[in-house]
């Protein structure tokens, strides 16, 4: 094949790298840390899935940087961290329809609580397609969507491949890291 005609597909870590604002910088800083947790994960053995029907959820893709409809028997990591006071990125009506645009959150990344960009960063690194993050997958002005994801939430941790516990974040720009 001549030079001029071979096409070069760029992986998941370079197209992250390319389109998420401060990705190099974040990876940089923590990368000993995410390396360990991704160790520690390919070591473990694949966790059996239940064979339940799923319930309906909207999720972060972190391949497309958008959120999409899928179900509870999809394959997602759920984070359970503290809000606090401090002001937080939310899905709202008025952002919604935006929210669900591939690449939406390569333009709003900067907007994101630091802990729920860690967790992105966490997912993208372990190979986790989708992210169940309550304020973003929850329409919160929306009392229909909030009341029927909140009676689902134990199917949405339970189902979840991994939960990525905040444990020591006193609010959501704390981190993981």
């Amino acid at each position: 094949m001549e030079p001029w005609c071979q096409i070069r597909l760029e992986t998941r870590f370079e197209y992250t790298r390319r389109v998420v604002p401060g990705w190099k910088s974040r990876r940089d800083k923590y990368s000993a840390s995410i390396n360990s947790l991704v160790e520690k994960w390919q070591k473990l053995p694949p966790r059996p899935r239940k064979e339940s029907r799923g319930v309906p959820i909207t999720l972060i893709d972190t391949i497309n940087n958008c959120l999409v409809a899928r179900s509870s028997n999809s394959e997602y990591a759920a984070i359970s961290y503290v809000w606090g006071t401090t002001k937080t990125f939310k899905s709202t009506k008025k952002n919604s329809k935006f929210l669900h645009t591939p690449g939406a959150f390569t333009s709003c990344w900067n907007d994101l609580p630091l802990t729920i960009s860690d967790a992105i960063l966490v997912c993208i690194s372990l190979g986790i397609p989708y992210l169940w993050v309550d304020a973003i997958c929850i329409v919160q002005d929306d009392e229909n969507d909030k009341h029927s994801q909140i009676l689902n939430m134990h199917k949405i941790y339970a189902n979840a491949t991994l939960t990525i516990i905040a444990l020591s974040g006193k609010h959501a720009n704390a981190g993981l890291l």
